[in-house]
Protein backbone atom coordinates (compact mmCIF):
# COMPACT_ATOMS: atom_id res chain seq x y z
CA UNK A 1 0.00 0.00 0.00
CA UNK A 2 1.32 3.60 -0.87
CA UNK A 3 1.19 6.22 1.67
CA UNK A 4 -0.55 8.66 -0.25
CA UNK A 5 -3.40 5.63 -0.42
CA UNK A 6 -2.89 5.49 3.80
CA UNK A 7 -3.40 9.23 3.83
CA UNK A 8 -6.47 8.64 2.25
CA UNK A 9 -8.02 6.40 5.09
CA UNK A 10 -7.76 9.18 7.86
CA UNK A 11 -8.63 6.12 10.01
CA UNK A 12 -5.77 4.42 9.19
CA UNK A 13 -3.48 6.56 8.91
CA UNK A 14 -3.91 8.24 12.59
CA UNK A 15 -3.41 4.30 13.98
CA UNK A 16 -0.42 3.89 11.69
CA UNK A 17 1.43 7.38 12.93
CA UNK A 18 0.15 6.48 16.69
CA UNK A 19 1.71 2.88 16.73
CA UNK A 20 4.57 4.45 14.73
CA UNK A 21 4.81 7.31 17.89
CA UNK A 22 5.01 4.47 20.52
CA UNK A 23 6.99 2.56 18.88
CA UNK A 24 9.40 5.54 19.01
CA UNK A 25 8.60 6.22 22.60
CA UNK A 26 9.68 2.91 23.79
CA UNK A 27 12.95 2.70 21.52
CA UNK A 28 13.63 6.11 23.14
CA UNK A 29 13.23 4.92 26.92
CA UNK A 30 15.64 2.17 25.93
CA UNK A 31 18.13 4.18 24.35
CA UNK A 32 21.18 5.07 26.50
CA UNK A 33 22.10 8.14 24.34
CA UNK A 34 18.74 9.55 24.42
CA UNK A 35 19.16 9.23 28.31
CA UNK A 36 22.44 11.03 28.51
CA UNK A 37 21.32 13.91 26.47
CA UNK A 38 18.29 14.20 28.80
CA UNK A 39 20.39 13.95 31.75
CA UNK A 40 22.49 16.85 30.31
CA UNK A 41 19.46 19.16 31.82
CA UNK A 42 18.30 16.83 35.12
CA UNK A 43 15.99 19.83 36.54
CA UNK A 44 14.13 19.63 33.52
CA UNK A 45 13.99 16.01 32.20
CA UNK A 46 13.72 14.65 35.54
CA UNK A 47 10.26 13.05 35.33
CA UNK A 48 11.49 11.62 31.74
CA UNK A 49 14.77 10.51 32.86
CA UNK A 50 12.72 8.42 36.15
CA UNK A 51 10.59 7.22 33.67
CA UNK A 52 13.48 5.86 31.28
CA UNK A 53 15.12 4.04 33.96
CA UNK A 54 11.99 2.63 35.25
CA UNK A 55 11.24 1.39 31.96
CA UNK A 56 14.69 0.23 31.39
CA UNK A 57 14.56 -2.00 34.81
CA UNK A 58 11.50 -3.10 33.33
CA UNK A 59 12.50 -4.24 30.05
CA UNK A 60 15.81 -6.30 32.10
CA UNK A 61 13.65 -7.76 34.66
CA UNK A 62 11.44 -8.94 31.84
CA UNK A 63 14.63 -10.55 29.42
CA UNK A 64 16.03 -12.30 32.91
CA UNK A 65 12.60 -14.00 33.53
CA UNK A 66 12.13 -14.93 29.74
CA UNK A 67 15.84 -16.07 29.77
CA UNK A 68 15.29 -18.43 32.81
CA UNK A 69 11.48 -19.61 31.86
CA UNK A 70 13.77 -20.46 28.62
CA UNK A 71 16.50 -22.16 29.87
CA UNK A 72 14.12 -24.65 32.20
CA UNK A 73 12.36 -25.43 29.03
CA UNK A 74 15.34 -25.89 27.23
CA UNK A 75 17.20 -28.30 30.60
CA UNK A 76 13.78 -30.09 30.85
CA UNK A 77 13.64 -31.10 27.10
CA UNK A 78 17.50 -31.97 27.14
CA UNK A 79 16.52 -33.88 30.23
CA UNK A 80 14.17 -35.69 28.88
CA UNK A 81 15.81 -36.14 25.49
CA UNK A 82 18.61 -38.03 27.40
CA UNK A 83 16.19 -40.32 29.45
CA UNK A 84 14.98 -41.85 26.17
CA UNK A 85 18.40 -42.38 24.82
CA UNK A 86 19.24 -44.19 28.00
CA UNK A 87 16.40 -46.14 28.32
CA UNK A 88 16.42 -47.55 24.34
Amino acid sequence: MQTSEIKQDQNRYEKLKNTISNKINYIQLCDLEYLDDLEDDPLENKDRIQRCKEFRKMVYDEIVILFHDNKKIVLDTHKRHRMNIIKT
